[in-house]
This record gives structure tokens, C-alpha cells and sequence, in this order.
């Protein structure tokens, strides 16, 4: 404790540590009677040494300016104060998991212009402390997001949706969630694809997508790469560039078994995906996809599988 509030180094950390050791060990043989060891001089000074360098600190103020840095959570915005933020980010560890422990107790129990204040200060300060928290606080807040919306708690449901997005942290909510926010993700994709000036409008949540997380959940698989490449094959008129970009950077982090996955069990069914095959400039876009991903050295099933795979080689062997 003492190591992560910063008042003392790591290695009066590890010297006090060894001294706790040393002296339970000695204290143990007292107890069972043992007098043929004993501390020797040397021990007993180093271990002095070790408390001496803890208890000559007159005051501790380290905790000082984090107990106002706390209490201004919830009643202002640390938007625009830099100063703020950057003594959060260069505080011991200890520090910035209490913060996120504080940001996450607050987004369930207050309300009104105190809850605005702590989801703003959320998104301000998760993105700026995220690269440097362990993974129990990245859960944290992937759980307690789950439990808003679970809850039905709007305010703080879109808050914390906002910060993940910002930093892809739906890898850290838990898997039914995850998979129900990812396949919504991918419905608003396809509405974009399907609606009116289509090229325009598919940018946008195709980016979002890819701000959920860098690893689709296997439940949400089928319904995101069918989005994912209805974007990237496009129509027959061609296909939105940017959006296309969004997609391709999300189709790059799809695994050689979850193409397999994809191949063998979704695509013999994916009407909407088989459907733009059949026209000259999706076509020609899926065959660079082949290639790309090397799809053609897959383990396929299925005549139906196996002929598009081989549209690349200009077969087109189709069932």
C-alpha cells in the first residue's frame, strides 16, 4: 500500500518487505523453541535501517491533493483543466484505480448535474488513463457499464458506452452484452447500406463498429461479417471508399479459423453476400478478398463453398 500511495520507493518497498520476512521467520523459530538461530548483527541493522528511512518522514502530503482532486469528481468538468489530468496520469497507480473505482461507484448512484459531471469526467479521464490500467479496472468498467444498461439506466448507459467506444473497450464487457452491442453495430451498418445515398452514410457506423473492440465475439460473427462485407463488396454501381477503409481494418483482424467459421457455416446461407456475387464489381472485389486473406487455402466444405472460393482462379465454378 504504502509502495502504490508513493511514499515510499520500490526499493524501500522490497527492503521493508524482506525485514517483515526476516523478522517473522525469526519470531517463528522463538515460538518453537529453537535457540540454535538467531538474527545476527548485520539482520538486526539492516532491518532498522529499513524502518528508519520510513519513519524519518515527518508528513506524508501525497494524499493531499488527490483528496480535493476526488471530491471535484462530481461537481466540475476536468475538460479544459489540463493540470488536473495530468497529475492523475503521473500519480502512483494506486490513485487511478481509486479514481476508477470512484467514477464507477458515482455513475450508479447519483443523478441529475452530479451524474453529468462524473460521466463527463469518464470520458475525459478513462481514454487518458486506459493504456495504463491492469485489467481488473478495465473490467471494472466494462461491468458496470453492463449492469446500466441491464438496469435500464439510460444517462449512464450512453456515458460509459461513449468512454469504451473511445478507447475499444468492449473487449472488457461481459460476453452476452458484448455480443448483443456488436450485432446492433452491425444492423446499423446494413440499414445504411440498404437506405438512400448509402455511399455517404455507411462511414459512420462502419467506424463505430470498429470502436467497439479489436475482436468480434463469436456469437456476433455471422452477423457482422455479413455487414463487414457487404460494405467491402459493395453494389453494382461500386462502393463507398472511406467505408470500405473501416471495414478492411476490421476484416484484417478477422483469425484464419473464424474466415473458416464464416466460409463453411454462414456463407452457404448468406443470401445477401451470395447475391452481390453475382454482379461484375462486388465479384471482382470478393476475388481480391481471396486472395488477400489467402481464403483459398482454407479447409472448406460444400461444393457451394469450395466454387466461390475458386472465383479468384476464374473459374467461376458456382452451384
Amino acid at each position: 500500500m504504502a509502495r502504490e500511495l508513493g511514499v515510499v520507493t520500490p526499493t524501500q518497498a522490497l527492503r521493508l518487505q524482506h525485514t517483515h520476512e526476516l523478522v517473522n521467520h525469526f519470531n517463528q523459530i522463538a515460538v518453537d523453541g529453537d535457540e540454535f538461530e538467531e538474527m545476527d548483527q548485520a539482520e538486526a541493522v539492516s532491518s532498522l535501517k529499513s524502518c528508519i528511512a520510513v519513519l524519518a518522514k515527518e508528513r506524508v502530503e501525497v494524499a493531499r491533493p488527490f483528496i480535493e482532486f476526488r471530491e471535484a469528481l462530481d461537481t466540475e468538468s476536468f475538460a479544459s483543466d489540463q493540470e488536473k489530468q495530468e497529475m492523475l496520469i503521473a500519480s502512483p497507480y494506486f490513485f487511478r484505480k481509486l479514481t476508477v473505482d470512484i467514477l464507477m461507484n458515482s455513475s450508479k448512484e447519483l443523478s441529475g448535474a452530479k451524474l453529468e459531471h462524473c460521466l463527463a469526467n469518464t470520458n475525459v479521464l478513462v481514454p487518458k488513463m486506459w493504456s495504463g490500467l491492469r485489467d481488473s479496472e478495465k473490467w471494472r468498467i466494462g461491468r458496470t457499464y453492463a449492469e446500466a444498461y441491464t438496469e435500464g439506466r439510460k444517462t449512464s448507459t450512453a456515458g460509459l458506452r461513449r468512454a469504451l467506444e473511445k478507447v475499444q473497450g468492449f473487449d472488457f464487457v461481459p460476453e452476452n452484452l458484448r455480443s448483443d452491442t456488436f450485432l446492433k453495430a452491425a444492423e446499423a451498418i446494413l440499414r445504411a447500406h440498404d437506405g438512400f445515398n448509402n455511399f455517404y452514410n455507411e462511414p459512420a457506423p462502419t467506424k463505430a463498429l470498429g470502436q467497439l473492440g479489436t475482436s468480434i465475439p463469436i456469437p456476433a460473427l455471422a452477423g457482422c461479417m455479413t455487414a463487414l462485407l457487404s460494405v467491402h463488396l459493395g453494389n453494382r454501381y461500386g462502393h463507398s471508399f472511406l467505408a470500405a477503409e473501416h471495414a478492411c481494418s476490421l476484416l484484417d483482424n478477422v483469425s484464419p479459423d473464424r474466415w473458416q467459421y464464416y466460409l463453411n457455416q454462414v456463407l452457404p446461407s448468406d443470401v445477401r453476400v451470395l447475391q452481390k456475387l453475382e454482379d461484375d464489381k462486388p465479384r471482382k472485389r470478393w476475388m481480391e478478398c481471396v486472395d488477400e486473406y489467402n481464403l483459398g487455402e482454407l479447409e472448406l466444405k460444400g461444393e457451394l463453398v469450395l466454387g466461390w472460393s475458386r472465383l479468384h482462379r476464374g473459374t467461376m465454378a458456382r452451384r
